[in-house]
């Protein structure tokens, strides 16, 4: 019988205790019972193990369904199943699925009671792995049963710890089994590589791996899509193989500049594919830098000084996608509203900052901010002056209406009102305005209509009469505005609105000369217009021109509804003077500025949008009251600048002539632009146990401030910054939660955010989630699993052997023998006592007895 000791050692004192107690004589009877007791005492001191106690061959099986196990969890319920056939069919059995909790596949029942599937029946959250839960849940599960264990069917990545295998509970043996490796299944694609940073207009290699699983060799395409294009290549993959794929790629303009590669496989059809998969990988992009200024050109010479190659666009020229606008390094916004804008191409602006890490600077005053639309709108969200509205009161207000009464307004639903009805019913009476203000109105079709001169704003027959007029005919858009604008007096500030769904059938010649007037009354501050669009069709090229002519704004509605009267009475206030901050206004600079150079006064402006400073921005100018008039901030990769005044026109002329405004847009741009890390900094990313980390090795240097911000692929920014605090000489790491479950574009970090720093940018690529990739198994961890439970590792294929455990589960012996040789002592003693009492005491004898026990002689 195998009898192993925990301290074997003990054991050399063995034959001199015996010969000790041999020596003291006094019969063979009373000699082997002191020979007993010192040989049981030495044994017990060796701490001996028995055999097992009685096992009932308890088991259960704990399956990893993680994400980074996930592509085996087939293979290892073949292998639990295996087994749990070969137990002895009275032996309880059960089998626990886990990732970041255990479920309970098969709850303890006789083996042959037992049925386990080819697929897992419970639903497990594969996010995160906890082989301590997983094993506790486990022991829970056993109870009681005697000899029971517990086999592991893991990778042993564990996600809880660095030190997991001792947070394992170690009442019950656990056996990893070490599965042997198996080749990818299907197609994979294993990995994207290209550089952290290169220059733009020179070509950079971009490698690709794909994997094929068992079978034949087969064709793999590869394509890669990037600002540059998009290329695709064939390639023939061995079966159980793998293969590298390079591409050529050449990087655009200064900026983030993301590829997406995709693997698909060859099908039967001759150019079909079929299945596959895809990676994006980003690169900083440095270089002569592209700006592209949308809305008015008054940048544009500040910029070309700065060493930015430059083009000017109309806002209806912007793209709807992000990424026609990859070249960009910069984009700035110039007296633009988001009615010129639109949904689309303000979308596309937000993914090319916040996605592509591209500087955005905001300059516009009386087309911008609340007096722009901006408020609630992906234009707001970029920037770091949040529009405000109110204000002084302008005083009364004259409200002048041209409604399009053409035959595209009578549209209307069957039974319902038409299209023109439900406009007049939603505007009329105007809500905001009071006894003192008035309203007027001219509806036109191929021609005026009907002229309703301006009223009490509260007198109802104004919608009586607008609803006794029917829509039809054509529509001559310059007639009916042309014909309101009449109605405006020689005194007092009016606003005209013109409200339109279709095609305008005015004479371009015609329109020309309405934008003329327009813009001459608007000069001279008695009319503003603004242009209102509903239904699906507006003429917005016609009706933009209008509303530019008349310092108003375009404001698109869709379908009329119970708010179109509150937007004409907002136009109206906002047009007139709410939302402005009047000038001569005197800024200074605010503490901590990093844009506005040192040292240099600001010039006064004629006047601003009123705004309020948004949250996480920076102000770079304010006013003596606090109200600000620049601002800076991040938004996801991108950085951006906001001037709440516009460049041109008259609130700008002493800027201009100054040389302020050249010099602010010029620094503006350089804050906003990417720049690469320098040498000697190393910015990593990792997805661990569902959360990022984020490492910086600056090469020894220290005290720095540094910052991170993360944006993912799926279009969302991680709403908080990380600050890197110093883990060594040089050494910086901070971390996020990441539950996210999509693939990340990048990582940035900046050095210097305080006043006067130099800004750097580095680029970090966030490693795949491990379902992503072969991981391959923790061999280290699991064997110090076994070690730490007693169990052992297990290599061979099922059926497994019972796994065996030192200590708790083997008969301690130590404690029998310490029993043991107190009896035979006592054996002893009442031998010398018998003797004693019979006479048999002679001299020797009586020595030695008394030495030994203490007895009188």
């Amino acid at each position: 019988m195998d009898l192993p000791f925990d301290a074997p050692a003990w054991l050399w004192f063995l034959p001199p205790a015996a010969a000790a107690a041999l020596a003291a004589g006094g019969g063979k009877a009373r000699a082997a019972a002191r020979s007993a007791a010192a040989a049981l005492l030495v044994l017990g001191m060796a701490a001996p193990r028995g055999p097992q106690a009685m096992t009932t061959g308890a088991r259960v099986y704990l399956v990893d369904a993680s994400a980074s196990f996930r592509h085996r969890v087939q293979e290892a319920l073949d292998l639990a199943r295996r087994d749990l056939e070969a137990l002895p069919p009275d032996a309880p059995a059960g089998v626990i699925a886990f990732g970041a909790r255990p479920e309970v596949e098969l709850g303890m029942a006789p083996a042959r009671a037992q049925t386990l599937g080819t697929r897992l029946s419970s639903e497990v959250d594969a996010s995160s792995t906890d082989v301590a839960a997983a094993v506790a849940a486990a022991g829970a599960l056993l109870g009681r049963e005697r000899g029971a264990a517990i086999v592991l069917l893991s990778d042993g990545r564990d996600a809880t710890a660095g030190d997991w295998p001792f947070q394992v509970p170690a009442e019950v043996p656990v056996s990893p089994v070490l599965l042997p490796p198996t080749p990818a299944r299907g197609l994979r694609l294993l990995g994207v590589s290209a550089p952290l940073s290169a220059s733009s207009g020179e070509d950079l290699t971009l490698a690709a791996t794909v994997a094929l699983g068992p079978g034949n060799p087969r064709g793999v395409v590869v394509r890669v899509e990037g600002p540059d294009g998009g290329q695709a290549r064939r390639v023939e993959v061995p079966g159980a193989g793998l293969r590298d794929v390079e591409f050529s790629v050449r990087p655009p303009a200064a900026g983030l500049a993301v590829w997406r590669v995709r693997a698909e496989e060859e099908g039967d059809a001759e150019g079909a594919v079929r299945g596959g998969e895809s990676r994006a990988v980003a690169v900083l992009v440095t270089g002569p830098a592209r700006a592209l200024i949308v809305g008015s050109g008054a940048a544009a010479a500040a910029l070309q000084a700065a060493g930015l190659q430059v083009e000017v666009v109309a806002a209806t020229d912007l793209p709807r996608e992000a990424d026609p606008l990859a070249p960009y390094g910069l984009v700035v916004l110039s007296e633009v509203s988001y009615g010129e804008l639109g949904a689309a191409r303000s979308e596309a602006l937000r993914r090319h900052v916040e996605l592509g890490g591209a500087g955005l600077v905001l300059a516009g005053g009386r087309r911008a901010y609340s007096l722009g639309s901006w408020g609630g709108t992906a234009l707001e969200a970029l920037s770091p002056l949040v529009p405000e509205s109110g204000g002084p009161a302008p005083g009364p207000l004259t409200l002048l209406l041209a409604l399009d009464g053409s035959g595209s307004m009578a549209e209307a639903a069957p039974g319902g009102p038409t299209r023109y009805e439900r406009a007049v019913r939603a505007i009329l009476p105007p809500r905001g305005l009071g006894s003192e203000d008035r309203v007027g109105a001219v509806v036109f079709d191929a021609g005026v209509k009907l002229v309703v001169p301006p009223q009490s704003a509260l007198d109802g027959s104004l919608r009586e009469r607008l609803l006794a007029a029917s829509p039809g005919g054509g529509t001559d858009l310059a007639a009916g505005v042309a014909a309101a604008l009449d109605l405006a007096a020689p005194a007092g500030r009016v606003h005209l609105v013109a409200l339109s769904d279709g095609v305008s059938d005015s004479p371009p010649e015609v329109a020309r000369r309405l934008e003329e007037r327009l813009a001459a009354a608007a000069d001279e501050g008695r009319v503003t217009l603004s242009v209102v669009a509903v239904g699906e069709r507006p003429d917005r090229d016609v009706l933009l021109g209008l509303a530019r002519a008349g310092r108003g704004r375009l404001v698109e509605v869709g379908e009329v509804d119970e708010r179109l009267g509150e937007v004409l009475v907002r136009e109206a206030r906002l047009a007139l003077g709410e939302g402005v901050v009047p000038g001569p206004v005197e800024p200074r600079v605010a503490p901590g500025a990093e844009v506005w150079p040192a040292g240099r006064r600001p010039p006064p402006r004629g006047g601003l949008a009123r705004t309020a400073l948004a949250e996480r921005a920076e102000a770079e100018l304010v006013l003596e009251d606090g109200r600000p008039v620049a601002a800076r901030a991040r938004s996801g990769l991108g950085r951006v600048v906001a001037l709440a005044t516009e460049p041109d026109g008259a609130w700008g002329e002493a800027w201009r002539a100054d040389g302020a405004l050249a010099v602010f847009l010029a620094r503006a741009a350089r804050w906003c632009l990417p720049e690469t890390v320098p040498a000697g900094y190393r910015v990593e990313a990792r997805r661990r146990a569902g959360r990022l980390q984020v490492e910086v090795d600056a090469e020894g240097r220290e005290g720095l401030d540094l910052r991170a911000r993360v944006v993912l692929a799926d279009d969302r920014a991680l709403g908080q910054d990380l600050a890197l605090e110093p883990e060594g000489p040089g050494v910086y790491r901070a971390s996020c939660p990441l539950d996210a479950p999509t693939e990340a574009v990048g990582v940035l970090v900046e050095e210097g955010l305080g006043a006067g720093a130099t800004v750097r940018r580095g680029l970090a690529r966030l490693e795949p989630r491990d379902e992503e990739r072969d991981l391959g198994l923790d061999v280290e961890a699991l064997e110090v699993l076994a070690r730490w439970t007693g169990g052992r590792v297990l290599t061979a294929g099922p059926p497994w052997p019972a796994p065996e455990r030192a200590g708790e589960a083997a008969v301690a012996l130590g404690p029998w023998c310490y029993l043991a040789a107190v009896a035979f002592y006592l054996v002893e003693l009442a031998l010398a006592l018998a003797g004693r009492s019979a006479g048999h005491r002679g001299p020797a004898y009586a020595r030695r007895a008394s030495s030994w026990y203490k007895l009188p002689p």
